[in-house]
């Protein structure tokens, strides 16, 4: 992965999970507090959350300007906030149609629609300028997603300069990779830091992996979710089921669902 504090995830089979995802204390692999290095998440850990040693600045994070994604306020009534990227396959298609050609040397070129980023650019954007605008008293982390789990920092750290220099970086080398593990990368997010309230998600559609089992995948956050955090959900370019499903994944916290066009 090359970035610093990069982690990855390996699940297990289907059977398994879908077994354990129903429990109300789902044993996820969670994240050590080794920032200097890499970290895999084994399956024996369990949670070991650290505040940042350095004390917080003396405002008061609520009297600071929101979080805005997509135009979007993100309403936060602590002082972190955790986002969670879909880099699944899916999210390299464009987010609004085009219409493709040929060119003179039989190259596949864009006839209309030029200069449409695809979902996950337009979500890395947004993504970038949200964590940029952060106050210096908020705590954040980001986790993305496809059937792997990576983040930037297995802690909360402060929104200082280097932090969202460092984070901006990591967000904008996301590539697309395979299928959709939205359930245990969400489970493991909230499992990162149980005293954050507010998680946001930005995703293209239903899960498919470990399994393809929409409930399965609300049950396994909703278990996992025991600090009781919101979850905001943003559905970029969703419809039908997979947009259901996003909106019943933001309603089981009594999040905000918001659609992406």
């Amino acid at each position: 992965m090359g970035a610093r504090g990069c982690l990855a995830v390996a699940f297990v089979s289907m059977s398994i999970l879908v077994s354990v995802a129903a429990q109300d204390d789902l044993d996820l692999p969670v994240p050590t507090t080794n920032k200097s290095a890499p970290t895999t998440l084994d399956s024996g850990q369990r949670i070991v959350e650290q505040r940042p040693l350095r004390p917080p600045p003396d405002k008061d994070p609520r009297d600071e300007p929101p979080p805005v994604i997509f135009g979007e306020e993100i309403d936060v009534e602590g002082d972190t906030i955790i986002f969670v990227l879909d880099r699944s396959g899916s999210m390299a298609e464009f987010l609004r149609p085009v219409q493709m050609g040929l060119g003179p040397d039989g190259q596949t070129i864009i006839l209309e629609g030029a200069g449409t980023p695809t979902r996950l650019e337009a979500s890395q954007r947004e993504l970038v300028r949200c964590v940029n605008s952060l106050a210096p008293n908020f705590q954040f982390t980001v986790f993305a997603f496809d059937c792997s789990v990576v983040t930037w920092s297995a802690n909360l750290q402060w929104a200082d300069g280097a932090a969202k220099a460092s984070a901006s970086a990591w967000i904008n080398a996301v590539g697309p990779g395979g299928l959709t593990a939205t359930g245990p990368a969400t489970a493991l997010a909230l499992r990162s830091s149980i005293q954050n309230q507010k998680v946001v998600l930005l995703t293209d559609g239903i899960p498919t992996c470990p399994f393809a089992d929409p409930v399965a995948h609300r049950r396994m956050v909703s278990a996992n979710n025991t600090q009781h955090a919101q979850i905001d959900v943003f559905g970029i370019a969703t419809e039908g089921q997979s947009r259901t499903f996003c909106q019943q994944l933001a309603a089981d916290s009594s999040g905000s669902y918001f659609d992406v066009r």
